[in-house]
């Protein structure tokens, strides 16, 4: 674990890149889970 500098670059690259990542996937998660429970909500109701 040499080069202290370097590492802790790329651990901050790592980190927001996780973070945009989340950014971009959690919406999406969120939208796709909402539609199946409601898709399940107006079958049980039908």
């Amino acid at each position: 674990m040499n080069g202290k500098k370097t590492g802790k670059k790329e651990f901050l690259k790592a980190t927001v890149a996780i973070i945009v990542a989340l950014a971009f996937v959690m919406p999406g998660a969120a939208m796709f889970a909402n539609k199946t429970f409601n898709d399940a909500t107006i079958v049980s109701v039908e």
